[in-house]
Parts: structure tokens; C-alpha cells; sequence
């Protein structure tokens, strides 16, 4: 059974007219207010060939335009050309056998197209499981310092006896004391005299390179007159280029009587490497 003659939508956007048996060459734009004309094709859909058939089950003629002469159909006003013939009939010609699914364009039960994928949710997931393994690994590492250190505190109990001296040894009473205190005025370079050991001449006060106003005293020896053992201890003080003394400590090493051993001094923190007289007290 062949479709009844009439205008027909074409894929173009155009309708072409049906003569009941074969397409003719008249085409025309579809009316404004047809309601068989298609939506636009979304953006996501992919071209559409023109040689490619669809299958037009659901299309039917225009109710309200009366079908021209089969054997002279009228031209529509603005037409174009005659164009190119399409591959497929309109509804009910050459119609696919019943019980066969329709698979043309815009046929029901055809591919549908799923939401697009949401972004980033692979990232988040991955950053998220970064960040709880770094949480696990700071606590084990929280927790492998505090055995360690408890195991330290461990060790330096065992290693340390419990109990350490309160009572600094006495110093004896017989040490002699004479010129303990007393101030014993000298030039730079001179020896003297202390209580337990004799200063030999000689040594000399040496600025540090750099620009820095360190002085070391420097050459200093002691010939040891004492007894007891113990070492020498003295102060020394000298005045700087304003005139303001600037101190020092210096100490001998015990040795036996007769021996001479060297004196070690601490540095002056002040600008007297020019000084030329010096004050020593002896305090031990």
C-alpha cells in the first residue's frame, strides 16, 4: 500500500512532495506553524549524511494543505533548484514488516546517551587518601620518638648512679694566703710573685685578626712554688684605649714544686692590645 500523495518533511529542513508512487522535483520551506516540524539536532549529535535512510513511520501529511495534481504539482514560491532525489519513502511506503523495531532517526527504543562524566572526582579521592597516609605516617613517627626517648631516659638512669656528691671537697687550711687578695701593680710583659707560683717575664698581649677587639695574652709561664697540689688562680685586669679596665681570669696547673707549666688566660673582650700596665690579684 502506497502513502498518499502530499508534502513530506525532508532531513534537509525542506518538505519535497509525494505522488502517491514516486518523489517529484518540487520542494518548499516548511510552514512556520507546522507541527511536524523537528527540534533542532543537539550540539552533542553527530552530522547527519544526506544519502543515509531514515525511517519516517511517524511522519504524516500536513492535515490542513490540500494535495495538488499528481501529474503537475505547483512549484512553492521561493523554492530552489530541484535537488537531489532521498533514499527513503514516506510513511507507508515500503514500510519495514510489522513486529520489526524502527531504528531511523528519532525512532523510539534507539541509543540513548548516558550524562557526561563529572571531573575531578578521581583527583579528590587520590588527594584524600594522600592525605590520610601522611596523618598515619606523622603518628608513627610521633610514636617511635616518644619510645625512644623513653628508652634514653632508660639507658641514663642505669648508666648514672642515683646518688651525686652535695658537698664540694674542702680546700685545706694550711694553703698560704699571703698576698691572697692583695693588688700587685706591673708593666705588660713583667714577672711577679704569687702566693704558690712565680710568673716569668716574657709574655705579651696579641689582638685577634678580623678587626674583632679580642686580646689574648700570650708566652705566660709559671714556675710552680707550692706544695699542695693545687693550681694557681689569678685575675687580671688592664685599661683599654678610654681609660676603662677591662678584666680577665688566668690559672696554672698544678705541678710538682720546681716545675714550670704554662698559664692559660681568658681572652680580653675589649681594645688593650696598646695597654702597657696591668693590676693581677691572686685568688688562689
Amino acid at each position: 500500500m502506497s502513502a498518499p500523495a502530499g508534502w513530506h518533511l525532508q532531513p534537509d529542513g525542506q518538505e519535497r512532495y509525494w505522488d502517491g508512487t514516486a518523489w517529484t522535483d518540487q520542494f518548499r520551506p516548511p510552514l512556520p506553524s507546522d507541527p511536524t516540524a523537528p527540534p533542532p539536532p543537539p550540539s552533542w549529535a553527530a552530522p547527519v549524511d544526506e544519502t543515509q535512510a531514515f525511517d519516517v513511520t511517524g511522519t504524516q501529511a500536513i492535515p490542513a494543505q490540500a494535495p495538488a495534481s499528481p501529474s503537475a504539482p505547483a512549484q512553492a514560491p521561493g523554492s530552489g533548484p530541484a535537488q537531489q532525489d532521498y533514499a527513503y519513502p514516506p510513511a507507508g511506503a515500503g514500510q519495514a514488516p510489522a513486529g520489526d523495531s524502527p531504528t531511523g532517526y528519532g525512532a523510539p527504543g534507539g541509543q540513548q546517551y548516558g550524562p557526561p562524566p563529572r571531573q575531578g572526582s578521581g583527583l579528590a579521592k587520590g588527594c584524600l587518601i594522600a592525605a590520610l597516609v601522611g596523618v598515619l605516617v606523622i603518628g608513627a613517627g610521633i610514636v617511635v620518638a616518644i619510645y625512644a626517648f623513653s628508652r634514653a631516659a632508660d639507658t641514663i638512669s642505669e648508666t648514672f648512679p642515683s646518688g651525686l656528691p652535695t658537698e664540694l671537697p674542702s680546700i685545706p687550711s694550711d694553703l698560704p694566703t699571703d698576698g691572697l687578695g692583695e693588688p700587685i701593680q706591673l708593666s705588660v710583659g713583667d714577672g711577679f710573685e704569687l702566693a704558690r707560683a712565680t710568673i716569668e717575664s716574657g709574655w705579651a698581649l696579641e689582638a685577634q685578626v678580623g678587626g674583632v677587639p679580642i686580646v689574648n695574652v700570650t708566652g705566660m709561664k709559671a714556675e710552680v712554688t707550692g706544695t699542695d697540689g693545687f693550681p694557681v688562680l689569678f685575675t687580671m685586669s688592664v685599661p683599654d684605649a678610654e681609660g676603662t679596665e677591662v678584666d680577665t681570669v688566668c690559672t696554672a696547673a698544678s705541678g710538682s714544686a720546681g716545675a714550670t707549666v704554662d698559664v692559660s688566660c681568658v681572652p680580653f673582650f675589649g681594645d688593650v692590645a696598646d695597654a702597657t700596665e696591668a693590676t693581677v690579684t691572686a685568688s688562689l
